[in-house]
C-alpha cells in the first residue's frame, strides 16, 4: 500500500518538514512513502535538499506550486500563521483540486509534527463516509463562539489531519473562499478554524496519540482547564495524555507559550529528544536558531513562572495568583467607590 502523505511549506519551515519527511520513513511499517509538496516558496538550496532527502530514503516526492491559491487568500485579507508568518497551509483546503484524482486519501501533516511510532495503520480507518479524521484540540468554548461554532462543539487540532479525497472531491465547492472568507470575517487561527466550520459535522475523531500537541505535554489535564477557564474544553481525560509519553504515534510541536519549541536554541518541550534525534539524521547543519519574540506580555509571565514553579505547581501556582488578582481588583473598586 502507497502511503499518500502532504506538507504545504515555505522556506521558514523547510528544515522541520525535512525532519518530518526522515521521520515518516522509519515509522512506515515498511509501506512505500508518497509526499506530495505544496511549494510556498522554499529557496534552490532546501529544494535540493529535500530532494535529495527524499530519494536516500527511497520516499517518491510530487511538488506542487501554490502561489497562485496562496494569492487568492492573501486577497481576503486573511491571517497569516506561526511564528514565522505563512499562508503556506491555506492551501491544503484546495487539495482536491492539486492533488491528482488518483490520490484518493491523503495525509496531511503540519511540517512540525514527526512520526514516532508506526502509522501505517491509520490509513486503514474505516472513515465511516466522513471527509476528515483528525484528532480534538483543547480551545475554549468562548473561543468557539467566536468563529461561530457553539461552544460544545468539538474543536479539531489540523496538524494532523487524514483526508477521504474521493469523498470530498464529491461535495467540494472551488468557490469556498466566497463561502468562508467573505471581508468581515478574519479567523484568528487561520484555515484551522475554516476547516472546523467546513467539516464540522463530516470528522471521525481520532485518538489523541494521533496528534500528541505540546498543550498536553506542557500541563495535564486540570491545570488546562484552569488556564483556559473552560471545564468543557475537550473530551481527552488523563489516562489519554499519560498514555501518549510512550504510544504516541505522531508528536506534534506545535506553538505553546509555555515552551521553547525543538528547533530553537535553549528547547524545553518534554519530546525535544526525539525531534534532535532526527535532526541529526538530517543534511541540515546550521546551528539551531534562536526564537523570534512573539509571546504576548501575559504569556511572557506565564512562561516565567512555569521555568521557576514546573510542570506541577503551575497550576496551582496561576490559580492561587488569578484568585489574589480577582481579589485585589475588588478591594481597589470597593477603595475607589468608598471615596
Amino acid at each position: 500500500m502507497l502511503l499518500h502523505v502532504c506538507y504545504a511549506t515555505d522556506n521558514n519551515f523547510g528544515l522541520q518538514t525535512a525532519i518530518s519527511i526522515i521521520s515518516l520513513a522509519e515509522n512506515a511499517g515498511g509501506h512505500p512513502i508518497c509526499v506530495h509538496l505544496l511549494d510556498a516558496g522554499l529557496s534552490e538550496d532546501s529544494n535540493k535538499k529535500i530532494e535529495s532527502l527524499c530519494n536516500d530514503l527511497h520516499i517518491q516526492l510530487a511538488r506542487y506550486d501554490i502561489q497562485p491559491y496562496l494569492s487568492l487568500i492573501r486577497k481576503t485579507g486573511q491571517k497569516s500563521w506561526g511564528d514565522f508568518p505563512s499562508h503556506a497551509t491555506w492551501a491544503r483546503l484546495f487539495l482536491p483540486e492539486i492533488l491528482p484524482n488518483e490520490v484518493e486519501k491523503v495525509l496531511y501533516l503540519d511540517g512540525d509534527v514527526i512520526a514516532a511510532n508506526d502509522f501505517s495503520s491509520l490509513f486503514d480507518v474505516a472513515l465511516k463516509g466522513n471527509t476528515i479524521a483528525a484528532v480534538e484540540d483543547c480551545v475554549a468554548g468562548r473561543y468557539k463562539r467566536k468563529i461561530g461554532l457553539s461552544a460544545s462543539s468539538r474543536y479539531i487540532n489540523a496538524g494532523v489531519v487524514l483526508f477521504n479525497l474521493t469523498a470530498w472531491r464529491k461535495a467540494y465547492n472551488p468557490n469556498w473562499p466566497q463561502q468562508y472568507l467573505n471581508g468581515h470575517v478574519r479567523y484568528p487561527m487561520a484555515d484551522q478554524d475554516v476547516m472546523n466550520l467546513m467539516f464540522e459535522e463530516q470528522c471521525l475523531y481520532l485518538p489523541l496519540e494521533f496528534n500528541y500537541s505540546s498543550w498536553f505535554r506542557a500541563l495535564d489535564i486540570q491545570p488546562l482547564k484552569h488556564l483556559l477557564q473552560d471545564n468543557h474544553f475537550c473530551r481527552h481525560l488523563q489516562a489519554d495524555v499519560d498514555r501518549c509519553e510512550k504510544e504516541a504515534v505522531f508528536i506534534h510541536y506545535n506553538s505553546c507559550s509555555l515552551l521553547i519549541r525543538p528547533w530553537y536554541q535553549n528547547a524545553t518541550d518534554p519530546a525535544t529528544h526525539i525531534w534532535i534525534g532526527y535532526y541529526q539524521k538530517s543534511p541540515w547543519h546550521d546551528p539551531l536558531m534562536q526564537e523570534p519574540a512573539h509571546l504576548s506580555p501575559n504569556e511572557q509571565k506565564d512562561r516565567a513562572l512555569y521555568r521557576t514553579v514546573g510542570k506541577r505547581l503551575f497550576g496551582p501556582v496561576h490559580q492561587w495568583k488569578a484568585r489574589l488578582n480577582t481579589l485585589r481588583g475588588k478591594e481597589s473598586v470597593q477603595s475607589q467607590e468608598r471615596n
